[in-house]
């Protein structure tokens, strides 16, 4: 399983949005974000995958299982049950999403 594209919106306003450059780091101006990351199957028969938010210290914040059919690819958002993830005015926050078959 590979993560093949990312992005991050502002939570409740999907058209404001940020697609994930190569090292993974944004500037975005709002208080509340969703994070989102596309998944592909590398392999020719269905899969599940997991796949894990975590904090800058290496926390969980949220995990999601996908089944995903061979070569096919799916989008899977961590919105912290619907709450957004904090991104207060000049803080820096750090986020890694990894998927594992």
């Amino acid at each position: 399983m590979d993560i093949v594209s990312g992005m991050v919106w502002e939570l409740n306003n999907e058209t404001n949005y940020v697609d994930l450059v190569e090292d993974g780091t944004v500037d975005f101006d709002c208080e509340k974000i969703v994070i989102g990351v596309n998944v592909k199957n590398t392999g020719e028969e269905s899969a599940d995958a997991t796949v894990t938010l975590k904090d800058n210290g290496g926390n969980v914040l949220e995990q999601k299982t996908v089944t995903i059919a061979g070569g096919d690819t799916q989008a899977v958002a961590f919105d912290n049950s619907g709450a957004g993830y904090d991104l207060p005015d000049g803080a820096t926050n750090s986020y890694t999403v990894e998927a594992t078959p």
